[in-house]
């Protein structure tokens, strides 16, 4: 086996830091005047999932825990825990530390607990990405050491290489966890029709992770050639790996230029990248959660919908550099008679890819039993034609206790967070509210 390369460098690694507590620091600033029109806006919304005329006050909405067992190399294992550990931490600031903390002292501790939080919370589940793809593909993916707050890491390929698809996933892999993290929140955004802030917050992190690598961490020229040599960063190798594969020719030509195909292609991802980014109305309604005081405003609630109470429907977009190249994903959010189901279509390039997915989280609801169930259909490159499709039997212990199995089989391709080979996956979910 070989050592394919070292991940990113210290310096990166502490501006990163820097720039995510730069964020997080900003719920520090917002005046007393703004969280009071905030929470007064905030206790005149409605439940959306009662009537719309009953109002809740916010801190009596349950907070949901959701412990997942299942496979570790399960991207959507590493992704549904990564989310609650970041609540976790969450936690244990503000109902164990914070209370026994002087408020001067406290004023200056919380950004920065929230920051390291939210930070780990999204680089270690970005790294297990890694790791899951490369194991699919029998090679590894290795910390050789710990820098606070940064692990050194370095994928080793399997002996006699991985197919190109295998390879672009397992570059790519950290950002599908991020995908994945996010559209979970997204879904029980509109499904619960609120979420609490600290999920918010991370989810707002995970919409602009890749930008905010391309740009800040990892930002390079394309068109030269010490750009491809070394590879630095994730999208960079990523881009390469695609490149090399659908044109079927070197990065760098003989006339040692870099090949113009490959900068477009570079150009390409990133500015549609940029577009389904700041097109996205989630990014919108999960930004608030940065400047929210989370002792007063523990909620975003009330998801943006058109419509009325017997339909109601908004959009989303979210970006995905997949096994065939970055593919977007547009998501139709519908309430229909107070039933939450969605509707993405997706379209994929270089490689041909297009398909549509469905998820019903409330196929059936009971007192005892509900049932959930997702489908997906594409047609791709490589792959051609197939599907995906989950059931979700949840069973019901009362009101805050209920276990859920989800039963998954796809066919042979590529879907967001699935292994590539065909064949059936389980996860077993625990959930709490209180």
């Amino acid at each position: 086996m070989i050592i394919l390369k070292d991940m990113l460098s210290s310096q990166v690694r502490i501006r990163f830091l820097t720039i995510l507590i730069t964020f997080l620091a900003l719920g520090d600033k917002i005046t007393a005047q703004e969280i009071e029109t905030e929470n007064r806006a905030a206790n005149k919304i409605e439940d959306i999932k009662s009537t719309d005329k009953e109002q809740n006050n916010d801190f009596n909405l349950p907070k949901d825990y959701k412990i997942t067992l299942g496979y570790f190399t399960d991207l959507r294992f590493i992704a549904s825990n990564g989310i609650l550990f970041n609540k976790l931490g969450y936690d244990l600031y503000y109902k164990l530390i914070s209370p026994h903390m002087p408020q001067t002292i406290g004023k200056f501790v919380e950004p920065v607990w929230n920051a390291f939080v939210t930070f780990h919370f999204t680089l270690w589940p970005h790294e297990a990405g890694h790791w899951c793809r490369a194991n699919q593909a029998d090679g590894n993916f290795i910390m050789t050491k710990y820098q606070f707050p940064i692990p050194v890491m370095k994928m080793i390929m399997p002996e006699g290489g991985p197919l190109p698809e295998q390879e672009a996933v397992m570059s790519s892999g950290g950002f599908e966890i991020n995908n994945l993290m996010r559209r979970q929140t997204e879904y029980d955004f509109y499904l619960k029709g609120y979420r609490y802030t600290e999920d918010m917050a991370h989810s707002f992190i995970q919409s602009i992770f890749f930008p905010m690598y391309t740009l800040l961490f990892a930002f390079t020229d394309p068109k030269k050639p010490q750009t491809w040599e070394n590879t630095y960063g994730d999208p960079v190798q990523y881009t390469k790996i695609i490149f090399e594969h659908y044109y079927g020719r070197p990065s760098i030509n003989a006339e040692n230029k870099t090949d113009p195909a490959l900068v477009a292609l570079y150009n390409e991802i990133f500015w549609v990248n940029l577009a389904a980014t700041f097109l996205d109305p989630m990014l919108y309604q999960s930004a608030p959660a940065m400047t929210a005081d989370i002792n007063k405003r523990p909620l975003i609630r009330k998801p943006w919908l058109l419509g009325d109470n017997a339909f109601r429907w908004m959009f989303s977009l979210q970006f995905n550099p997949g096994a065939l190249g970055y593919e977007v994903y547009f998501t139709n959010h519908f309430r229909i008679s107070e039933k939450y189901f969605a509707l993405n279509i997706r379209y994929g390039r270089p490689f041909k890819n297009y398909g549509f997915g469905i998820f019903m989280p409330e196929v059936f609801s009971g007192d005892t039993f509900s049932l959930g169930a997702s489908v997906d259909v594409f047609n791709q490159a490589i792959f051609g034609a197939g599907f995906g499709v989950s059931l979700i039997p949840a069973f019901h212990f009362g009101q805050n206790y209920k276990i859920a199995l989800d039963i998954s089989y796809k066919s042979k391709g590529y879907i967001l967070g699935r292994k590539l080979e065909k064949g059936a996956e389980f996860l077993l979910h625990t959930i709490l509210e209180f």
